[in-house]
């Protein structure tokens, strides 16, 4: 959340792209509002970080500050 990190960025202007494995993709990126969505990525993020040292981050990612800057990346 660095006023000049990606989250901000796509703020100002959603068109980008993402690089995977070193290709890039053209992508907008759109706020997600799904309730059902978010609850999904809160459980991947406690399933894939469950360590004693990591839940911890993985629990903050559920809150609802977090929860209010899930973003979606839809491919153009």
């Amino acid at each position: 959340m660095k006023p000049d990190g990606w989250f901000h960025a796509f703020r100002e202007d959603p068109h980008g792209a993402i690089s995977i494995n070193g290709v890039e993709y053209p992508a907008r990126a759109v706020q997600t509002r799904s309730d059902r969505l978010k609850d999904a990525i809160d459980r991947a993020y406690l399933e894939k970080y469950n360590t004693k040292g990591s839940l911890r981050y993985a629990r903050d990612l559920g809150t609802a500050k977090s929860r209010a800057t899930t973003t979606e990346f839809v491919p153009l």
